[in-house]
């Protein structure tokens, strides 16, 4: 690139003003709890918080629960969108995995005041999925998904399957009501680990989303990924 943009110029924001970010994660055994708060002047300030536990029940069995939380509000001038908004969301999930199987449930709860933004990276809500993100003002979602990994058959070959629905969502603007959302994903990866195509990575993603009263959209995504070493 030829020119700086700056975070708040990436955010929306006609203005140019930094980012300060801090961050801190503790890890005791099973446990783990984390935060990180980034701060950009008179446009944004985004909070994010998270806490998991894993619980080994057998040799076969594990167990996984996670809540998070992420607030985003407007700060001094209010430049992002001319005038101040609050933003939350909660969110918690849980796994179970038996062998090389995995059964995930998820849920996220977003606040009323405004839809919550990722300007600077991808949304890390529970229920962000390939096509939805369900981080908008009132909304709620609801995940199911499983995982399986094929390395006693086929090694190296993964799959997951999900179903999301969302409801609840609201116009910021007016407070009126908007028509739920479900989506269903799939996901093939293969990655091969030996011979002359070691690090080759297939993978292939299908994507569903249709709203509640209205048409559907499809999205299909297909990435070949292959390392080269130059000597």
């Amino acid at each position: 690139e030829d020119q700086f943009v700056g975070m708040c110029e990436d955010a929306g924001a006609d203005v140019k003003r930094g980012t300060i970010m801090a961050g801190a994660l503790f890890a005791r055994g099973p446990w783990s709890v984390g935060a990180i708060e980034y701060h950009t002047a008179d446009t944004l300030n985004i909070f994010y918080a998270e806490a998991k536990h894993v619980w080994k029940v057998t040799e076969d069995l594990g167990l996984y629960l996670g809540t998070q939380f992420t607030q985003q509000q407007s700060v001094g001038d209010d430049l992002l969108t001319g005038s101040s908004f609050y933003a939350y969301q909660i969110g918690f999930l849980g796994e179970a995995g038996y062998r090389n199987g995995i059964i995930s449930f998820a849920y996220t709860r977003d606040g009323d005041g405004a839809d919550l933004r990722a300007p600077w990276s991808s949304y890390p809500g529970f229920t962000s999925v390939q096509i939805r993100d369900y981080n908008r003002a009132g909304e709620q979602a609801f995940m199911v998904k499983a995982s399986y990994d094929w390395k006693r058959f086929v090694p190296g070959l993964t799959t997951y399957a999900l179903y999301t629905w969302g409801n609840g969502r609201k116009d910021p603007a007016t407070g009126q009501g908007l028509a739920d959302e479900r989506e269903v994903d799939g996901d093939i990866q293969y990655r091969i680990t030996d011979g002359f195509l070691d690090g080759l990575w297939l993978r292939l993603r299908f994507a569903n989303l249709w709203e509640e009263g209205g048409g559907s959209v499809q999205q299909l995504r297909v990435i070949v990924t292959m390392p080269i070493q130059f000597l």
